[in-house]
């Protein structure tokens, strides 16, 4: 990455202006997922969320999610500063585009509801479909080989179609701002732990037979 004139003069600390433009951009992709997630009509929302994710994952490669943000801090692909920049933009980006919803398209969004009326029950369907999701996105987008890297947007389409199906969330950032209040803790928990512990797992298994 070119460090800026301002960089090297010692105006801004070295990295800080890649790692704002790159929160910038998880800023504006995320408020385009929430709009494009929560203004599918009824019935659809799940098929809009998944062509969406897709598509902006084909344009931008952005993460969109805390939980995948989290897994590659745990991983060592993002910084501190970066894990925390990147979450911050994504829960405005996912709480803006509910807004635009909210406001031009006139829906009505509510809080995600717990599965069973359980946190327990949330938290590990939340986890284990946050698993799924992570470990293709692992394995296609950011590890796979080129081939495989070519198909990643359509294989983690399907992987947020399936999990979407599946009645969960997996993404802290929509469910913070589908409600626009504090959302149990599972729903926050869930995704972190699943995407996390998969991606671990997954570079694990890489390192032993790669």
């Amino acid at each position: 990455t070119e460090t800026t004139a301002a960089e090297v003069d010692g105006t801004i600390e070295p990295g800080w202006t890649r790692d704002v433009a790159e929160a910038g951009m998880e800023l504006f992709t995320t408020a385009l997922l929430s709009f494009a997630a929560f203004g599918a009509a009824a019935g659809s929302g799940a098929v809009g969320c998944a062509a969406a994710v897709g598509a902006l994952v084909f344009a931008f490669g952005t993460q969109m999610n805390p939980g995948v943000s989290l897994a590659l801090f745990v991983t060592r692909a993002l910084t501190l500063r970066q894990l925390v920049l990147n979450v911050l933009a994504q829960l405005t980006g996912a709480a803006l585009g509910a807004m635009f919803v909210r406001k031009i398209l006139g829906i009505a969004l509510t809080g995600p509801a717990l599965v069973a009326k359980s946190a327990g029950k949330t938290f590990t369907l939340e986890a284990v479909t946050s698993a799924l999701l992570m470990s293709v996105i692992y394995n296609t987008v950011l590890r796979g080989a080129p081939a495989v890297a070519a198909v990643g947007p359509g294989a983690v389409s399907l992987a947020v179609l399936a999990v979407s199906l599946m009645g969960a969330s997996c993404n802290p950032a929509l469910s913070f701002a589908k409600a626009l209040e504090p959302v149990n803790w599972a729903f926050w928990l869930g995704p972190m732990v699943g995407c996390s512990l998969a991606a671990l797992l997954c570079e694990w298994y890489q390192r032993q037979t790669f």
